[in-house]
């Protein structure tokens, strides 16, 4: 794609953003972007425990940490992705490099490595002889505490690139960095939802918060659901629900034994066709190839989410996941098509089920990747969660989740950090830095996020720009 089609692609997305936000939010409800009146990042060490603690923000129909990598620290936004397996900066070598507003790093900002002093680019003899596989290392600073010679991969800075955080099962993504410092006693990690906006999300490694779920949670093994032998967190729902705006309900079975695979970054929830199918008879969604004659999507007029109401849920056993069927818009097309936020996994080549981030904010998720099962329930009302204090527990290396009930193995082998052969991968340090900002996305929700990702509407305009 070149680089014209790229600018092209961007002004799309924003143009359609700023033309859809005139028309549905005061200018006064809109929270001012990219960089003005942020909130610091507080970040936690539970002292009694091996817990850390972050705050997010659920961005674009997206999961984001705030941090910083380098010294002196630069702000950043890391995308959270439960696929990938590094902390992936998005980089430049430009000392003179700015973002323009059309590009995505005005948002989330960029890392410029030679502007670090505690960056390091491994040669390969270094890598050989220290036994590693990677070739860059920097400092990433969460609030006030500093974590050194984390590993990287890093991309070039494009109009579509971001920094994202891996929180997959390999044992190199950023849970198991925590294991190896000592900060966690498990690789492991609870993804606190927003209820759709009305409570404040966050993470805890290493730790469930009971006060803020109605437990127990259900817990599920993902250990059998894997790509190139690495398991993915997978749940398995029961059916999906609809209730239209004259009260009719209607239930649409999810075939048993379809793991979904949790998407911290993707708005879009994919399903079987035969779920999906029905669903969209009922509510009068049409397939239709308008981007690609190889790719059909359920498509309907952007203007129903405005003149209809209904609410659509995920039961996933005793649990209901309730969404508006107005979060499950995507601008589409430039004559007022939207690509429904449910599709059949057959319209983009899905080899398994998809849960969007629509239904995932509304849970509580707790993952361990020693024992390989996620727990799952419903959050409680913000109210409810304010009520009383925290109450945290470790995830610790035994066999079962905290807080959980589920078929638990009898046995467990729990991740130990490797043994360092070289200097490279000597132990590393928690250290004590102080941060010139807690990262660039603001800490309140702005509709103008939707428009900005990949998996929003800029994929739309991109893939309309091909």
């Amino acid at each position: 794609m070149t680089s014209s089609t790229l600018r092209l692609a961007v002004a799309l997305a924003l143009s359609t953003c700023s033309s859809a936000l005139s028309s549905q939010r005061d200018d006064s409800l809109v929270v001012p972007f990219p960089f003005s009146n942020l909130e610091d990042v507080h970040f936690s060490k539970r002292d009694s425990f091996k817990t850390v603690e972050a705050p997010l923000v659920i961005y674009g129909d997206s999961y984001w940490m705030n941090a910083s990598i380098g010294t002196p620290p630069q702000s950043l936004s890391f995308l959270l992705d439960l696929t990938r397996s590094r902390v992936e900066p998005a980089y430049t070598l430009d000392e003179n490099y700015t973002c323009s507003d059309d590009e995505l790093c005005s948002e989330f900002g960029f890392y410029k490595p030679t502007d670090s002093s505690t960056y390091q680019h491994l040669t390969y003899t270094q890598r050989h002889d220290a036994g590693v596989d990677y070739s860059y290392l920097d400092t990433i600073t969460l609030g006030d505490h500093a974590t050194d010679n984390v590993p990287l991969d890093m991309y070039l800075l494009s109009y579509i690139s971001y920094s994202s955080l891996g929180l997959s099962s390999v044992n190199t993504s950023f849970p198991y960095i925590l294991v190896d410092r000592g900060l966690t006693t498990s690789p492991s990690f609870s993804l606190i939802g927003d209820n759709g906006n009305t409570t404040t999300p966050s993470i805890i490694f290493g730790g469930i918060n009971t006060s803020k779920f109605n437990g127990p949670l259900q817990a599920f093994s993902f250990a059998d659901h894997s790509i190139t032998n690495n398991p993915f967190v997978t749940v398995e729902a029961d059916s999906l629900q609809l209730t239209t705006n004259t009260n009719k309900n209607s239930t649409y079975p999810i075939p048993s034994s379809t793991p979904m695979m949790l998407r911290t970054e993707e708005l879009i929830t994919y399903l079987p066709n035969s779920t999906v199918q029905s669903l969209y008879t009922d509510l009068n969604i049409t397939m239709d190839g308008v981007i690609s004659s190889s790719r059909f999507y359920g498509v309907l007029p952007c203007a129903r989410q405005e003149t209809e109401s209904h609410t659509i849920s995920l039961a996933i056993g005793n649990m209901t996941f309730s969404v508006s069927w107005d979060e499950l818009f995507v601008p589409w097309t430039r004559d007022g098509l939207c690509k429904f936020g449910i599709q059949a996994q057959e319209s983009d080549y899905k080899t398994r089920a998809e849960l969007g981030v629509p239904f995932l904010r509304r849970m509580y998720v707790a993952v361990d990747y020693n024992n390989q099962f996620v727990g799952v329930a419903t959050l409680k009302d913000d109210e409810d969660q304010n009520g009383g204090e925290d109450e945290i527990v470790e995830i610790d290396t035994g066999t079962a989740l905290p807080s959980a009930v589920g078929d638990w193995p009898a046995s467990v082998t729990a991740y130990t950090p490797a043994a360092s052969t070289g200097t490279a991968a000597a132990t590393l340090t928690f250290t004590t830095a102080t941060s010139s900002g807690g990262g660039v996305v603001p800490t309140g929700l702005s509709e103008m996020g939707r428009a900005l990702l990949v998996p929003g509407v800029l994929g739309m305009a991109v893939l309309q720009a091909v």
